[in-house]
């Protein structure tokens, strides 16, 4: 048998048209009847409502207007049957030309009604950029108006970076040489300044963040550094009325942290400490001594802890006579050794080793520029074993350096990773890029990232002895990103290595994060 108009005619029944007048006229009036309602929808006389088949999609809604790579982002989609028959038809989204979601199937939907579906489009493939959402209906039968089947709405940004917080000021993550983020207990951890107190966050994934915990008052980024020990994570932080104070915390898996009483390491109006603990679990803080109006007592020091728990400290130790506006870090060695830093800006870059027992002579780490340095100091430095690798900002040439300390032998040469003309250090803010070094201990890596229009990266491969540029690990899709702002892992935790750098020029600015998963 087959379907005719919705009504069923069988063999018999032609069989019986056939032979039968009065059949095939009460038949042939039957199909004139159902061919004229058919049309009647097409061919209404002048004066009456036509009657039409017409879907339309009249909203598209998307979650957000970004979303970081591998996050979920959900579409509703208003789709209404704007005709006279019940109809049944298709749903499709897309981001530009790639498929969001599976189509979804509309069946029976009545004459005059209205349906919201919902979407959801996982960017786990997808590659970074900015992408127009639009939804589109299937065309129904006998339909004639296609104009309303489609929608687009709006554009959103995948992304391969995370906006983790904000803050009313963009000196938040700064300096190179203060740490301010790790990986630990299965959390990524990120230290900031919100322009009113020193804040945390954490995140499992490193797309979802935690909202901010206060740690205690620091207007500024620079007045702290943190460091993680894979027990505690620690703090020195620069008082104004009191100090240099010291801290730890250790961790717990829910992403809190249980912090241990605050202690003065050493008094007096003080900048920018920087902190390390030794291979003995001793804690070292390295600091300059602050100046009101002009550069006088500016000098720079290191100092040890006594103890584990940062309760006493030892004498502090005085690393230069010049009153310069000096700027230090400290690394830590093995067996309790420790290598300190510090320069001025442009100044040469000068280093001191403590062999564990006693202070080695001072060295000054010269380049074939002559070892000066960008203002304010711009380096940064990891240790390997005993190895000190250093990278910065050269104040002339505008290249970033890197180089490397062999221990029992020195520094050597110089290998110059990116060159910047004098007219592209464009931002306000002196320096220009802050890079920072990270070092990957499982594999002998030493990763070097700077801020420019994006973040970059370079590193430096030990088994086959070379370097390897990475100019876009994190995507390009940036806001006016601060290139001096940039803080990055000291070294690779749990095979990752992230950073978190200061976006917008403008209040709020952006706190953004991202890492590279090995």
């Amino acid at each position: 048998m087959k379907k005719h108009y919705g009504e069923i005619v069988t063999k018999k029944q032609k069989n019986f048209v056939n032979k039968s007048p009065i059949c095939f006229l009460i038949v042939a009036l039957s199909v004139m009847a159902t061919s004229q309602l058919f049309l009647q929808s097409y061919h209404s006389p002048i004066g009456q409502a036509q009657d039409i088949h017409d879907v339309a999609v009249t909203f598209v809604l998307v979650s957000q207007d970004s979303a970081v790579k591998g996050e979920t982002v959900s579409i509703n989609v208003t789709v209404e049957n704007q005709g006279d028959f019940t109809e049944t038809f298709d749903v499709t989204v897309y981001a530009d030309s790639l498929l969001v979601d599976l189509p979804q199937t509309v069946s029976d939907m009545p004459p005059s009604s209205s349906l919201v579906l919902l979407f959801t489009w996982n960017t786990s493939t997808v590659s970074e950029g900015i992408y127009t959402i639009k939804a589109t209906a299937s065309a129904v039968p006998f339909e004639i108006d296609h104009s309303d089947n489609t929608y687009t709405n709006g554009k959103i940004a995948v992304k391969i970076t995370a906006v983790i917080g904000t803050s009313e000021f963009h000196q938040s993550t700064n300096l190179p040489f203060q740490q301010k983020t790790f990986h630990a207990q299965g959390w990524h951890w990120v230290f900031y300044s919100d322009y009113r107190n020193m804040v945390y966050v954490t995140s499992e994934d490193g797309r979802t963040w935690s909202t901010p915990i206060v740690v205690r008052e620091a207007m500024y980024g620079y007045l702290f550094s943190i460091w993680f020990d894979e027990t505690y994570v620690h703090y020195a932080f620069r008082d104004h009325t009191r100090g240099i104070l010291y801290r730890r915390g250790l961790l717990d898996t829910n992403g809190t942290i249980a912090w241990e009483t605050e202690h003065l390491v050493v008094e007096g109006v003080l900048w920018a400490p920087t902190i390390c603990v030794d291979s003995n679990g001793h804690p070292w803080i390295s600091y300059r001594t602050n100046y009101v109006g002009i550069p006088t007592d500016t000098k720079p020091y290191v100092i040890k802890a006594t103890t584990t728990s940062g309760s006493s400290w030892d004498t502090p130790k005085q690393l230069s006579a010049l009153d310069k506006l000096w700027w230090t870090t400290v690394v830590p060695l093995t067996n309790g050794k420790a290598y300190v830093l510090y320069s001025y800006p442009e100044g040469p870059i000068y280093g001191n080793l403590w062999n564990g027992a006693s202070w080695l002579a001072t060295e000054e780490i010269a380049t074939l520029a002559g070892s000066a340095t960008q203002s304010y100091g711009v380096f940064s430095s990891v240790a390997y074993v005993d190895d000190v690798y250093l990278v910065f900002l050269q104040n002339f040439t505008r290249n970033i350096v890197c180089l490397n300390r062999t221990y029992g032998v020195g520094w050597g040469g110089e290998v110059i990773l990116a060159t910047f003309e004098p007219d592209e250090i464009i931002y306000p803010e002196p320096p220009g890029p802050r890079p920072t070094i990270s070092i990957d201990s499982v594999r002998g890596h030493v990763c070097v990232r700077w801020i420019y229009d994006k973040l970059y990266q370079i590193r430096y491969d030990a088994v086959f002895e070379a370097w390897e540029a990475v100019e876009t690990p994190f995507g390009t899709t940036f806001s006016s990103p601060n290139p001096c702002s940039l803080s990055s892992y000291y070294q690779e935790w749990d095979s990752k290595i992230g950073s978190v750098w200061i976006e917008s020029n403008f209040a709020p600015h952006e706190v953004t994060y991202a890492f590279e998963d090995f």
